[in-house]
């Protein structure tokens, strides 16, 4: 029993759940329709799982080097190097042999161009962590970085070209989510009236600009899917364009229901994807649009 509770607290510090992210990777297949090649689906699913252990790692060090923070929290002083279930000199050497792996693994089977962007994905967040989540936008700018960095990685790994549309989209849309999550721990601060540092450069008088700025761009982002499915490249991608359209109603209302939800405290941990995890209409939506996409094609 007690090797089985290891193990648990080993994944909730590997943090599993926040994998879903890395499925961005497998995007550039999706979008360029190269699902049926199987050398380029394989290298893709490959990419993926690197990106899983190199995150993983990163998390740990985050973990560590906020484990004082996180002991002030309501909800973070549960993590395991945060309540001491883990040791901080374990978290390390975890998180250097996981990135080590990757990286070795990247080098051998999908080349430099890959190994340099996790590399590259590697040394931000650590950057993040020590240094740049405290600067004012610049650590919503890094986390959009971290999240592009995705789909490029994917797009290296198959030699699929990434489009100026599908990075336009992704900045738009990764900087509301990026703003969502600010706006949510602004609000569990407001709310429950916390006044220690969480070595952020926010004051809740800030909530509003914020809010502004994340809806604005959640609108921006659907507009270039709407531009997109008007354009030549679209046009030469998808057989039924029109139906694909209707993505665009569907992706709006999930964003601006999540929105509404932080605004009101419903974030649960403050992370707009782990809450969609286990929010029925986010699950609902996704089967939608992948409906949608396999009709249109």
């Amino acid at each position: 029993m007690a090797n089985n509770s290891l193990w648990r607290t080993w994944l909730r510090a590997l943090r599993p759940k926040q994998w879903v992210k890395n499925l961005l990777v497998l995007a550039p297949v999706l979008l360029s329709h190269q699902f049926t090649s199987e050398s380029v689906v394989l290298r893709s699913l490959f990419a993926a799982g690197l990106f899983c252990l190199v995150s993983s790692a990163v998390y740990c060090i985050n973990d560590i080097a906020d484990v004082e923070v996180d002991r002030l929290h309501h909800a973070k002083r549960g993590r395991p190097f945060a309540s001491g279930e883990l040791t901080l000199r374990a978290g390390i050497l975890t998180a250097i042999v996981f990135a080590a792996v990757a990286l070795g693994l990247a080098w051998v089977f999908l080349g430099a161009p890959v190994t340099g962007l996790l590399a590259s994905y590697i040394a931000v967040a650590l950057l993040y962590s020590a240094w740049l989540k405290k600067i004012l936008i610049v650590d919503i700018v890094v986390l959009v970085f971290l999240y592009v960095t995705r789909l490029w990685v994917g797009g290296q790994a198959t030699g699929i070209h990434i489009s100026s549309w599908t990075f336009l989209f992704s900045l738009f849309f990764f900087t509301s989510l990026a703003s969502l999550k600010r706006y949510a721990e602004l609000h569990t601060r407001a709310s429950q009236a916390i006044v220690t540092s969480n070595r952020r450069a926010y004051r809740i008088s800030d909530s509003m600009p914020i809010l502004v700025i994340g809806i604005a761009c959640s609108l921006a982002s659907i507009v270039c899917v709407a531009l997109y499915l008007g354009s030549t490249v679209a046009a030469e991608l998808y057989r039924r364009r029109i139906l694909l359209g209707l993505a665009c109603p569907i992706m709006l209302a999930w964003v601006i229901r999540l929105w509404m939800l932080g605004h009101r405290g419903r974030l649960r941990d403050e992370d707009p994807l782990l809450f969609a995890l286990s929010d029925v209409w986010s699950y609902i939506a996704g089967a939608l649009l992948i409906f949608l996409y396999a009709l249109s094609i």
